[in-house]
């Protein structure tokens, strides 16, 4: 993730320079070629978001991931994921599937880039409301090319939760060269808070729920995080990691 000063000056740069090389791409005007695709086979808890998977139903996006443990110790259990259909297949909603975690998942070998997130358009603005955003506008770092991908490539919690200055790596479609999935290149990014309700005596530790400058909640922060607070949180579950510092 860039520098907050840093992506704050990018983003106000992209704001007053944008150039027809800005383009926007839907989820469902890609139609991903399974027939021409090369794929290969990964275990299910190898498998990341952003990863195309072939099932009966068609090509579908990993947008959300979880492990679970059973038992004792750290005995895994399953693995459990969102998918989105790419182009087709599931009509565009989405579905869950569960392996276990040796199992073998059929995945799409793809052309992959890394770019940041320079701002939200289409949706609230900044702050709070802010992650109901249409569209995030990127930037490549080689090129320095602009443009833009629909909000819905990401899960929602990464949607909500991203802010301004953070890294996407997107999955391309390999006849157009369009993304058809993002996620994002860090497991944990530093947010800051918008909102908070004040210091409650006698109130439990780590249950309170926080609004970031993005928009996303975040919830089980402790009791004593107030607004301007700068905090770790888990970009693939949202979840309070520590404060930073």
């Amino acid at each position: 993730m860039l520098p907050r000063a840093a992506a704050a000056l990018l983003a106000a740069a992209a704001r007053t320079t944008r150039t027809t090389r800005l383009a926007s791409t839907s989820p469902s005007s890609s139609s991903f070629p399974s027939s021409t695709a090369s794929f290969t086979k990964k275990r299910a808890n190898e498998l990341r978001t952003g990863a195309i998977v072939s099932l009966d139903s068609g090509a579908l996006a990993v947008i959300e991931k979880y492990c679970y443990t059973q038992g004792s110790g750290r005995q895994l259990g399953l693995v459990t994921a969102t998918l989105r259909s790419v182009g087709g297949g599931v009509g565009g909603g989405t579905r869950q599937a569960r392996w276990r975690p040796g199992d073998d998942v059929t995945v799409a070998r793809l052309q992959e880039k890394e770019c940041t997130l320079l701002y939200r358009e289409g949706g609230g603005g900044s702050g709070a409301g802010a992650s109901s955003a249409a569209s995030f506008v990127c930037m490549e770092g080689e090129t320095f090319d602009q443009f833009a991908i629909p909000a819905a490539l990401l899960g929602p919690v990464a949607a909500a939760l991203l802010p301004d200055g953070a890294g996407l790596l997107l999955t391309l479609d390999p006849a157009t060269g369009t993304p058809i999935a993002a996620s994002p290149l860090e497991t944990a990014v530093e947010v800051t808070v918008a909102e908070a309700p004040p210091p409650k005596t006698g109130a439990a530790p780590g249950n309170k729920a926080v609004v970031t400058e993005a928009g996303a909640v975040v919830r089980g922060v402790p009791n004593h995080v107030k607004v301007g607070d700068r905090l770790v949180v888990d970009t693939r579950d949202g979840s309070f990691v520590r404060r930073a510092g």
